[in-house]
C-alpha cells in the first residue's frame, strides 16, 4: 500500500511543470502542449508502472501486513503443542483447594492461608510431608476429624506422624502413635491427645519426667487391659502420669461435689469420678487443673441450675464443663 501511494505522489511531481490538477496552459500553445503532452505520457507511463508493481511479501511475514513475525520455539518444558506455558503445580497447590473446599472448622479459610501453611511444614517437616504426599496421591479425599481438623483420608498414620512432627517433643511422638492406635480409652483425635499431654506435662512435671526419662527417645504405644493408650514398657510411670493428673484431681474434689445433693449432679462419687476422668481425658485436663488450683483444698460446692459448681471458681466450673462435655 506504501509503495502504491508514493507511486502516485511521484507521478503528481513529474507532472507538476504541466500543471498537475491546473487549467494554465491554454489550446493556442501548441508546442508547449504537444511538449507537456509528452511529459504527461511519460509520467502517466512511469506512475502506472509504480502502481502497478507487484510488491512481493517478505518471506518472514505469515500474514502480510507488513511485520516480521518472530518464528519463537516453544518452551522445552511446554508439553502443549499450542505452545501455551503449562506451569506444574506444587504440591501445596494441589492439595489446598480440596482441603479448604471440606471447610472443616479448625481448617484453613482461604487457599492463600492454606498454601501458607502448607509451605512452612514443607520447611520443617518435609519427610513426614512427602510419606502423606505420596499416600495422598494426585487425588486427596478430605475428611474432618473430632476436633474439625482436615485429614487425608485413608492416611491416618502418615496424618499423625506429621503432625507429631509439627508439634515436635515427646508429646508430638506420642500423640501421633496413641490415636492411631486406636484404644477405646484413647484419644480421638491429635488435637486432643495434645492438649491433655501438655496439660499433664504442666500439672504433674515429676511424674512427665519420670516417664520420658523410662520411655527414650524412640518408643511405641500400646493399649492396655482397660481400653488406655499406654506406653510399653513404661506402664508403671505413665499410669502414674495419668494418677496425677486425671484421677487425683477428680477423686479429691468428688466427695463435695456429691455432698451438695444437686439433683442434676453426680449420684455417688464412683459416677463423679468416671464423669471427671472422661471429661479430662477429652483434652481437657488444663481446665480440670485451672479448677483445682482455684478451689483448693478447702472449697464449698453450690447448686445453680440444680448442677454442681464450685463456690468461687465459676468461670473454671464452666470452662471444665464446656470442654469436657463438648
Amino acid at each position: 500500500m506504501e509503495k502504491r501511494l508514493f507511486g502516485w505522489l511521484f507521478a503528481c511531481v513529474a507532472v507538476a511543470a504541466a500543471g498537475c490538477g491546473d487549467d494554465s496552459t491554454t489550446p493556442g500553445d501548441t508546442g508547449d502542449a504537444d511538449t507537456a503532452g509528452e511529459a504527461e505520457g511519460d509520467a502517466a507511463a512511469d506512475a502506472d508502472a509504480e502502481v502497478e508493481e507487484e510488491v512481493e511479501p517478505d518471506a518472514a511475514d505469515a500474514d502480510g501486513d507488513g511485520e516480521v513475525e518472530e518464528d519463537v520455539p516453544p518452551d522445552a518444558a511446554d508439553a502443549d503443542a499450542d505452545g501455551d506455558a503449562d506451569v506444574t503445580p506444587s504440591a501445596c497447590d494441589l492439595y489446598c483447594e480440596p482441603v479448604v473446599d471440606a471447610a472443616c472448622s479448625a481448617g484453613p479459610p482461604t487457599i492463600a492461608a492454606c498454601v501458607t501453611g502448607c509451605e512452612a511444614l514443607i520447611a520443617s517437616c518435609g519427610t513426614e510431608f512427602d510419606t502423606l504426599a505420596a499416600c495422598a496421591g494426585d487425588t486427596p479425599t478430605i475428611a474432618c476429624d473430632a476436633s474439625g481438623m482436615p485429614i487425608v483420608a485413608g492416611c491416618e498414620t502418615e496424618h499423625a506422624a506429621l503432625l507429631g512432627c509439627m508439634a515436635g517433643g515427646p508429646c508430638g511422638t506420642y500423640c501421633a502413635q496413641a490415636v492411631v492406635e486406636g484404644c477405646a480409652m484413647g484419644p480421638d483425635t491429635f488435637a486432643e491427645c495434645s492438649a491433655n499431654c501438655h496439660g499433664s506435662q504442666l500439672a504433674c512435671p515429676t511424674e512427665f519426667g519420670a516417664l520420658s526419662t523410662c520411655s527414650g527417645d524412640s518408643f511405641t504405644v500400646e493399649c492396655d487391659t482397660t481400653g488406655q493408650v499406654s506406653i510399653t514398657g513404661c506402664g508403671t510411670e505413665f499410669d502414674a502420669l495419668m494418677q496425677c493428673s486425671y484421677i487425683a484431681p477428680c477423686t479429691a474434689m468428688c466427695p463435695t461435689v456429691v455432698a451438695a445433693g444437686c439433683s442434676a449432679g453426680p449420684p455417688d462419687e464412683a459416677t463423679c469420678i468416671n464423669g471427671c476422668v472422661e471429661f479430662a481425658g477429652n483434652g481437657c485436663v488444663s481446665e480440670l487443673t485451672a479448677l483445682v488450683d482455684c478451689a483448693g483444698t478447702a472449697f464449698s460446692v453450690t447448686c445453680i441450675s440444680d448442677a454442681p459448681v464450685v463456690t468461687g471458681c465459676e468461670s473454671e466450673n464452666l470452662a471444665f464443663a464446656v470442654c469436657g462435655g463438648g
